[in-house]
């Protein structure tokens, strides 16, 4: 017998995770290789000998549709396989859940394949392809993983996942002269990472639904990348949304980071429909707009904030407090306390 059929028999034939919200669709990780009607991924990605497939039942639809493929070229990834599939399931999972964002139906298949390589400058590239051969109307979206057998940090996998993740889903921001030509990457990385940091803490997610990370392993993230480049963005104000270098691609990512802390999740939603444009300057229109449709708002105001002059978004409304400068549908004002209400002036 050989290796790979051995291992087949040796893993269950399907895994379901338990749902992160009641609302949320079914998700199980097919460990076996049929891969339409082939008995590994070779025929499409040749070198890559091993696959898992990331499977979900919307509600009230029937049967369940492929959502990702995640491949390695060698039967040793196979241990790499179970926390990587797990770990694209859980970042498919929350930004379906919180944003009703699933890969664009303009990708083969609305389908995200995974490759794990051992070769390579370490770190992850997403790419819109064809397999050599194939006649799709529509390109594959193929994420290449590198280096993954010296990726052994939890956090970091965690990281590395989510952030190509954000690539494949999120509008295109950009493109920038660096430090990516487009920062949905960094800014997908940013939101799964808060959401999953909030999942485990409440305990509706365990550390395999996010590559072996605790709460307390994401904490240095939040600490700097989430809470901290939050409060600068708030402190320092919406300015250079629309510079095309590392200033204009950070104050961007920085602006989605302190609204998806900030905004109320219904609202947060909103804006990213509205502002899916191909700049920072389309998504605070869009943040502006979200905010302008409503009657009253309450934000949430981040500890590092509270007593100082800051920044809030705002659109057409205001704050009870004393508004000391207007921008761009941001106000600058003093929060003294956790929320900030915002109305509509009358």
């Amino acid at each position: 017998m050989n290796s790979l059929l051995a291992l087949t028999l040796l893993l269950p034939s399907k895994t379901e995770l338990r749902p992160l919200a009641p609302t949320a669709p079914k998700i199980s990780i097919d460990p076996t290789m049929n891969w339409e009607g082939e008995s590994s991924p070779e025929g499409h990605f040749p070198g890559y000998g091993v696959s898992r497939t990331v499977r979900v039942q919307f509600p009230n639809r029937p049967g369940s549709v492929v959502r990702a493929r995640v491949c390695g070229d060698s039967t040793s990834r196979a241990g790499d396989l179970e926390w990587a599939s797990r770990t694209l399931a859980r970042v498919w999972e929350l930004n379906y859940v919180r944003l009703g964002l699933d890969l664009p139906a303009t990708v083969e298949n609305q389908t995200l394949h995974l490759l794990l390589r051992s070769d390579g400058e370490a770190g992850g590239e997403q790419v819109l392809t064809r397999p050599t051969g194939d006649q799709s109307l529509y390109p594959w979206c193929v994420v290449y993983l590198y280096q993954v057998p010296t990726l052994t940090e939890p956090a970091e996998r965690w990281r590395e996942i989510a952030h190509e993740y954000g690539h494949a889903v999120l509008p295109a921001w950009g493109p920038y002269t660096g430090p990516e030509a487009y920062s949905n990457g960094d800014v997908g990385e940013r939101l799964a990472t808060a959401w999953m940091y909030e999942e485990l803490n409440r305990g509706s997610a365990e550390p395999s639904d996010a590559a072996g990370s605790t709460a307390k392993d994401l904490l240095g993230y939040m600490q700097t990348k989430v809470w901290g480049e939050a409060a600068q963005f708030a402190l320092a104000g919406p300015d250079y949304l629309d510079a095309k270098g590392p200033t204009g691609y950070w104050a961007g990512v920085r602006m989605v980071t302190y609204c998806q802390q900030t905004l109320p999740p219904s609202v947060f939603r909103r804006a990213l429909g509205l502002g899916g444009g191909t700049s920072a300057t389309n998504l605070n229109e869009g943040i502006s707009e979200a905010l302008s449709e409503q009657s009253s708002v309450t934000l949430n105001v981040l500890p590092a904030l509270r007593g100082k002059p800051a920044w809030f978004p705002a659109g057409s409304l205001r704050p009870a407090t004393r508004v000391l400068a207007r921008r761009d549908g941001w106000v600058k004002t003093v929060a003294t306390g956790a929320t900030l209400t915002l109305t509509r002036a009358r």
